[in-house]
């Protein structure tokens, strides 16, 4: 036993990597937190090995949140790339290679460290179809509370008119 990081360090197929935190989740809000600053300093940086430096240590960590398969994490990374394309298209830089870099590494590590499990593909997959479900639930909610609402109101006229014609 090392400083309790006994059984925090396994690796195994069926197992999540959690590193030194509690639960797989926290590891991977982490790493997304280091991959969008990487990409931040990839895209900023003048230096050509500091920007080769963090293009490694930003594919390493990609390696990892894939490994990890915590999808909320993967998607704030992927969400936080989309920003940084807004951001870099907004400041007026043209240099766009500077920002190629950092997607290029992302989507490439990405899709080779997947290449057996197709987890990342899988919870895109499992996505489109939450959120497919969750549209026609709502439009058949919208339907069924429309023709709802248009009963009360001929309801409502019908006794209104009703006593209408009593006075």
């Amino acid at each position: 036993k090392f400083v309790g990081l006994d059984n925090h360090m396994i690796l195994t197929y069926k197992q999540k990597f959690a590193g030194t935190f509690m639960h797989f989740n926290h590891y991977g809000y982490f790493l997304s937190m280091v991959i969008l600053c990487a990409a931040g300093l990839i895209v900023t940086e003048k230096s050509k090995k500091l920007m080769t430096l963090y293009g490694i240590m930003m594919a390493i960590n990609v390696w990892s949140l894939v490994l990890n398969d915590t999808f909320g994490a993967y998607l704030a990374v992927s969400l936080g790339l989309i920003a940084l394309v807004i951001l870099f298209f907004s400041s007026g830089n043209r240099k766009y290679i500077r920002l190629i870099l950092p997607l290029c590494i992302f989507v490439t590590v990405s899709l080779v460290s997947q290449w057996g499990t197709s987890s990342v593909t899988s919870n895109y997959a499992n996505l489109y179809e939450d959120v497919k479900k969750n549209a026609i639930l709502s439009i058949e909610m919208d339907r069924v509370e429309r023709n709802r609402l248009i009963r009360e109101q001929v309801i409502y006229y019908s006794r209104r008119r009703f006593y209408l014609a009593l006075e």
